[in-house]
């Protein structure tokens, strides 16, 4: 008997997932660490669907959430496409959801076809136990001024070394940031705390690199550090020049852009990132 006749296709299945991190050690599965994709890989096994390798549209910290992750992983079994979210939603815990699935063609790729990622990160202005895990609080008043200032320096094709933590072996540092924006609102739970919110997006984020970026301009804006120190900083390339990363608690990877599907297109022969 001709096996590969036999065989069931494979279904290249698109999940859209947000969670709160807070209690796991980021995405990437790690050898005795509870993490977002071991926590999900199990619930797809438990959902009749098999043994997956999701491919994660990239890492996020430990103790940082996501607002919309995506994930695609491949399947031979027969469960229609949809029935699957509320199959794996069934084995989560009430930290992750799985919002929307889709089918996508074969050659569909969360990490490679990454045009831009957009990272969203929130500093309360006083504690409340609605932001506990989820922001960072910062008492003192900011100067937002000198913050936007700092963070026109960073827009741009740059080389980020100075922004980017140990830990990560990569051939190239540089990444283009497309926008950095800062904007001020009201809790919504409770309307006497403010929120400043943070949104970078770049074509690519190094290792810790958008908590870094959010570190500097805190300093910035607390009158630590000089705007105009701020260059010399990012043409250093040098960690050690760059103020400490933010806490991980108040990142979310807030949206994923790709390339549009063209038909022939053959995405997994795109390069990674270096």
């Amino acid at each position: 008997m001709d096996l590969r006749k036999s065989a069931r296709p494979q279904k290249n299945i698109l999940l859209h997932l947000c969670y709160k991190g807070t209690g796991f050690y980021g995405w990437q599965r790690q050898k005795g660490m509870i993490t977002i994709q071991q926590t999900v890989e199990e619930a797809i096994a438990a959902s009749g669907l098999g043994q997956v390798s999701l491919i994660g549209c990239g890492r996020t910290d430990a103790g940082a959430h996501a607002l919309n992750y995506l994930a695609n992983f491949y399947t031979d079994r027969a469960l229609p496409v949809p029935q699957i979210k509320n199959a794996i939603n069934a084995h989560l815990p009430q930290s992750i959801r799985v919002l929307k699935v889709s089918r996508v063609p074969p050659s569909f790729h969360s990490r490679y076809l990454t045009v831009s990622k957009i990272y969203r990160y929130l500093i309360a202005d006083r504690y409340s136990p609605f932001l506990e895990s989820t922001a960072w609080v910062i008492t003192r008043p900011l100067d937002i001024s000198k913050m936007k200032a700092a963070a026109a320096f960073l827009t741009g094709k740059h080389d980020f070394a100075s922004f980017q933590s140990a830990g990560s072996k990569i051939k190239s540092t540089v990444r283009e940031i497309r926008r950095i924006q800062l904007r001020r609102s009201r809790f919504t739970l409770d309307p006497a705390v403010k929120i400043l919110t943070i949104e970078i997006e770049s074509t690519g984020f190094l290792y810790k690199m958008a908590r870094n970026i959010v570190g500097l301009l805190v300093r910035v804006g607390q009158d630590k550090l000089p705007v105009a120190e701020v260059p010399g900083i990012l043409s250093a390339r040098d960690r050690r020049q760059a103020p400490p990363p933010a806490p991980a608690a108040g990142l979310y990877l807030k949206k994923v852009k790709y390339e549009r599907m063209r038909p022939g297109s053959s995405y997994l022969q795109r390069r990674p990132d270096p």
